[in-house]
Formats: structure tokens, C-alpha cells, sequence
């Protein structure tokens, strides 16, 4: 009767009234012993049933982070912008982490207490901080490299430009227009590369023991990938705008020579 009683108690039931002993000559007396050990047992049936939530949400956590660094592994590997020991370097960084909360879960499952679950639950975060530094550090690395590979192709296209504008000058058509957008493009794109090209050895080198500190660099260089971002849409509104200038050019020459 007693488990039946403590288990109703936890779910919140009541099994009797409360005042039905009361009213009965059959009610067994009440002691300060008997109340004391209902309570101790409600604890202890109570805390264990915590204890069970706070490891099913701990391994929900490492499961969450796992499935994180397992998809940011393979959108490194489908990437071709990705300088290829920067991609080895963060796979092999993201899979020493995976081990490494994988290695967690069997402790948490046979965790007897509270104080035994603490730090299990305290080094998911703290021995990897998946959200905030790795996740980040493959990120930021891929958004570099694709921004210096796209450096060389506006390099390209500019080369590909300046043929064309002085093919135009030798036949007399000179754009001071379009030389003075392919300069400021240039300009940025060059910006562009200095901002991003250290990147990626800053980051992949902030370990775990650095953080929290390590966010600062980290939004640093949030910072400077937005900002060379900002720099090639610059950029490819200069060369769609010499494009424009030159087709006009010709658009307008080819009519006074067909009059």
C-alpha cells in the first residue's frame, strides 16, 4: 500500500480524500515517524525521477550536437571552395568532438546521482562548445575560402575587361567611365581578400580552454566576412555597370557606322 500511495503522491493523484481517515475509527494513527519516512520516500522517488529528465535532456543535447557536427562535416566535404587542409583540419577537429560526447553517454546513462551527472552534463559544453566555437570556426573558414575563390574570379573577369577596353581605345572609343568602375572594383576585391585571408588560420587555432574569451576573435571575424561580402556585391555592381557601358559604346558605334 505504501508504493501505491508514494507513486500517487508524485503523480499528483489522490487515491483518498484527506478527510477520510479523519472521519473513520479505523484510521491508523498518525507518528512524526511514519509522516517523516512518507517523506523521505516522495525525495527520494522524486529526485530519481529528476535525475532521469536531466539525463534524457543530456542526451538529447549531446545527440543535438552530433547530428550538428555530422552535417557540418558533410557540407565541408560537398564544398569545393574549401582550401583542402582547411577542410582536413576541421573534419578531423569536428570528429574528435563527436568521439568525444559520444564517449559521454554511457557515464550519463549510469549516472546514480545528481552530483555524479554534474560534470558529465557541465562537459558537453565545456569540453567541446559545439554552438559556439566549432560550428563557428567551420563556417567562418568556408566563408573565407569561397570569398578568395571568388576573388580570382572577378580577377578574371577583370582581366577580360581590360582587353576589351583597350580593343575599344585602338579603335578610337575611349570609357574613362567603365576604367574608373574596373579601378574601384579592383580595390575592393583586393580589400575583400585581406580581410578574409587570415581567417581561417586564426580561427581553426582558438582551442576549447580559450573560450569564453575566444568569441571575441570569433565576431571579429563575423565582422570581417560581412564587410568583404559587402565588398564583391560592390564589385559585381561595378562590373555589370561596365558591361552596360561598353555595350552602349558599341551599341552606339556600330550605328554610325552602319549610317
Amino acid at each position: 500500500m505504501k508504493k501505491t500511495l508514494v507513486a500517487a503522491m508524485i503523480l499528483g493523484t489522490v487515491l483518498v480524500p484527506s478527510t477520510a481517515f479523519a472521519q473513520s475509527d479505523d484510521a491508523p494513527e498518525r507518528t512524526d515517524q511514519t509522516r517523516t519516512t512518507d517523506v523521505r520516500e516522495v525525495d527520494q522517488v522524486r529526485d530519481r525521477v529528476d535525475l532521469e529528465e536531466a539525463k534524457a535532456r543530456a542526451l538529447e543535447a549531446i545527440d543535438k550536437r552530433v547530428v550538428a557536427l555530422t552535417d557540418a562535416i558533410a557540407r565541408i566535404e560537398a564544398n569545393e571552395h574549401v582550401e583542402p587542409e582547411h577542410a582536413r583540419a576541421l573534419i578531423d577537429d569536428y570528429e574528435f568532438h563527436i568521439r568525444g560526447l559520444e564517449a559521454l553517454v554511457g557515464p550519463i546513462e549510469e549516472a546514480e546521482t545528481a552530483e555524479e551527472l554534474r560534470p558529465l552534463v557541465e562537459s558537453i559544453v565545456l569540453e567541446h562548445w559545439v554552438f559556439a566555437l566549432q560550428i563557428p570556426k567551420g563556417k567562418l573558414t568556408v566563408a573565407s575560402d569561397t570569398i578568395l575563390d571568388a576573388t580570382e574570379h572577378f580577377d578574371t573577369a577583370y582581366a577580360r575587361i581590360e582587353n576589351v577596353l583597350a580593343e575599344l581605345e585602338e579603335q578610337g572609343i575611349n570609357l574613362p567611365g567603365a576604367d574608373a568602375l574596373l579601378e574601384e572594383a579592383r580595390g575592393l576585391t583586393e580589400a575583400a581578400a585581406e580581410l578574409v585571408s587570415p581567417i581561417p588560420d586564426t580561427v581553426l587555432a582558438i582551442a576549447v580552454e580559450e573560450m569564453p574569451e575566444a568569441r571575441e576573435p570569433l565576431e571579429a571575424a563575423r565582422a570581417d566576412v560581412r564587410a568583404a561580402h559587402d565588398n564583391l556585391v560592390q564589385a559585381r555592381e561595378n562590373v555589370r555597370e561596365i558591361v552596360s557601358i561598353i555595350k552602349e559604346a558599341l551599341g552606339t558605334d556600330a550605328g554610325t557606322d552602319a549610317a
